[in-house]
């Protein structure tokens, strides 16, 4: 049992020379027995296929071998069977009994092959077999210790370990109101105990007469880490004794807007409301002791685990009686991805003699979301909700208008929001250029609907089409550096069918220019030839951009990049696209030709020798002292 497999090759290398004979099976089963018993016996992995690693290496030796000896011994045969060959009868037998036992020893080497292939794939299948039971166990642990550290770890990595309130001393007014004993909501319904707003659409809910509604409240938190699972369930007010308040309604949602100062992300929007259902004169206890405001903090509770705020808020509630919401679209807004945010009022009505492809409209891109915000200001009267619809019917409108209108795909509308924001998106193959009337509709705590309507017009896209670079160094004195006048030029292109532009660059206190005007008629931002010294005359010649404008260079921050928009529209005012125009001031970094120190004031060890004019000529006062920097530089072309 301890021969190795390398002796029977070794031994039936010996065996050639012996006619009709080769190498049996039987000379190696017994290192495949001793293989198999070794994994029977669970040998690793790592001895198995070192074994059988060898005794491929030796069949491989001996194949190699072996295929020397077949061609020498068929070179032999050959030999012996040449017609010129002299060789004896016993001399050929004998040549041709080597080349058969050459083929036989090769035909065992084959056969030999193939078993311990055979044994290895043995190997590996038990191996693996056992391997993936005890994979599975060690998986199932793995399992159960990751759910263990998951549960502990979880309160630094998903729950909030801080809170803090970013409104300064909330103070919740959750008020409540009672709708009146009829309804009239529009002039179609008179006098009605019940009304359905926004019948037909998604979220539509009915008001009925002499129902309470509540008027919920909101302030602003941030929490930590920002990556904390934020769920309504675990907020509550509590007062210092640990008491919530109940008989109200918590609801959170991420804030994305923009704060008057600088905050990290994690914000979050916490809305409370008085629950319909509540004990009114019991509610008014909770919130106020003595004719004092109770104070509350924001509780997070998880897994038994509390986190709270600050002490800081506090909450009063009454019968508030609300009159006629009024000024809708004043206080509401619009923004899309291609213009800043404005409210609805420039956008609201066509004028008599307008057509709607003439007629003002608030742009869009195509494709592209774009937000209304209704009733959203503050020191809005409050809406119970809201709804957009195209105004279809709308008499601005053509019967090709309407056909045009029909052809898109307009998502975000019809739908009943009582948060009052609208992600609205316009699309479709022939969007470019319709106008679409939007109807915002309103429904306030009197029970009264109210609309307004916003015209917008869907253009191209948002993408940056091109820019331009404008960078002012100075490179003489500047006496007036409020009002510097600055004027550059740089490679441009206009979209083709541009008729007007509406250009911005802003950064409050530093820069501020701004123009719209026609293509071709601009003062502040003006375009020219390929030479750049030819003013264009027609759209399809601009090949660059004069900027033309007064900057302080006081108040523009040293290398600062400035960027601002150009939008380009066609003469029915859909958008075209838009650009990026940047400016930079940046401090010259050589000296004014002519610029040198006055050499005469150097003693000979290159000192400069400084004569000041004293401050104060009193004695003993007479101890500092400025000189003019004129008397000690040649300021050349930099001279004021």
């Amino acid at each position: 049992m301890n021969k190795k497999f390398l002796s029977v090759i070794l031994f039936s290398a010996l065996m050639v020379g012996t006619a009709g004979t080769f190498t049996s099976c039987k000379d190696y089963d017994d290192d495949i027995e001793n293989l198999q018993g070794q994994i029977d016996k669970l040998a690793t992995k790592e001895d198995m296929t070192s074994q059988i690693a060898a005794l491929q290496a030796a069949l491989d030796a001996a194949k190699t071998e072996a295929a020397a000896a077949k061609t020498s011994a068929e070179e032999a045969v050959k030999k012996a069977n040449d017609a010129a060959s002299t060789a004896t009868e016993a001399e050929k037998a004998a040549a041709q009994a080597a080349l058969d036992a050459a083929n036989a020893k090769t035909e065992a080497i084959k056969a030999a092959q193939d078993e311990v292939a055979k044994v290895k794939a043995q190997l590996e299948s038990t191996i693996d077999s056992k391997f993936d039971a005890a994979k599975k166990e060690l998986a199932a642990t793995i399992n159960d210790l990751t759910e263990k550290v998951t549960k502990l770890t979880g309160l630094t990595t998903e729950m909030i370990t801080s809170l803090d309130l970013q409104t300064a001393n909330p103070k919740l007014e959750l008020n409540y109101a009672q709708l009146p004993a009829k309804l009239n909501p529009n002039a179609s319904v008179k006098d009605a105990k019940s009304y359905e707003f926004g019948k037909g659409f998604t979220g539509s809910f009915t008001i009925n007469a002499n129902e309470i509604y509540t008027t919920p409240a909101s302030f602003m938190i941030s929490v930590a880490p920002v990556n904390a699972v934020v769920t309504n369930e675990m907020f509550s007010l509590i007062n210092s004794k640990g008491e919530a308040l109940s008989d109200i309604t918590l609801s959170t949602e991420a804030y994305d807007g923009l704060l008057t100062r600088s905050v990290s992300n994690g914000l979050y929007e916490v809305k409370v409301e008085l629950n319909k259902e509540a004990d009114l004169e019991a509610f008014g206890k909770k919130v106020v002791s003595e004719d004092k405001s109770v104070l509350f903090a924001l509780a997070a509770t998880k897994d038994a685990r509390t986190v709270t705020s600050t002490y800081d808020i506090t909450a009063k509630s009454a019968l508030k009686t609300y009159t006629k919401a009024d000024e809708i679209a004043k206080n509401s807004t619009i923004q899309s991805t291609i213009e800043v945010k404005k409210d609805l009022t420039a956008y609201e009505n066509p004028s008599a003699t307008a057509t709607p492809n003439t007629e003002k409209c608030y742009p869009v891109a195509s494709g592209e979301a774009f937000q209304i915000n209704v009733a959203s200001k503050e020191g809005t009267s409050p809406i119970m909700g809201s709804y957009v619809v195209v105004d279809i019917d709308n008499k601005a409108l053509s019967t090709t208008d309407k056909a045009a209108i029909k052809s898109l795909t307009i998502a975000g509308v019809e739908t009943v929001s009582k948060d009052n924001k609208f992600d609205i998106t316009i699309s479709g193959a022939y969007a470019k250029g319709v106008v679409v009337p939007l109807k915002v509709v309103t429904i306030d705590y009197t029970g009264v609907e109210q609309s307004v309507i916003v015209w917008v017009k869907a253009g191209n896209g948002s993408e940056i089409a091109s820019e331009a670079k404008y960078v002012i160094t100075p490179t003489a004195y500047v006496d007036a550096p409020t009002t510097y006048a600055y004027a550059g030029l740089a490679k441009f292109t206009v979209p083709a069918g541009a008729a007007k532009f509406d250009l911005s660059i802003y950064a409050k206190d530093e820069i501020n220019i701004t123009e719209t005007a026609n293509v071709l008629d601009g003062i502040v931002f003006t375009f020219y030839k390929a030479d750049g010294k030819t003013e264009a005359t027609k759209i399809e010649d601009i090949a660059n951009a004069k900027l033309t404008a007064t900057v302080d260079l006081q108040t523009m921050k040293n290398d600062k990049v400035y960027e601002g928009i150009v939008k380009f529209f066609d003469a029915e005012g859909t958008f075209l696209s838009q650009s990026t125009i940047s400016v930079q001031k940046v401090l010259p970094t050589t000296l004014p030709e002519g610029f040198s120190i006055k050499t005469n004031q150097l003693d000979a060890q290159g000192v400069y020798n400084c004569y000041l004019i004293p401050n104060d000529w009193t004695a003993k006062k007479a101890i500092e002292g400025t000189m003019e920097m004129k008397q000690v530089f040649n300021f050349g072309k930099g001279e004021a």
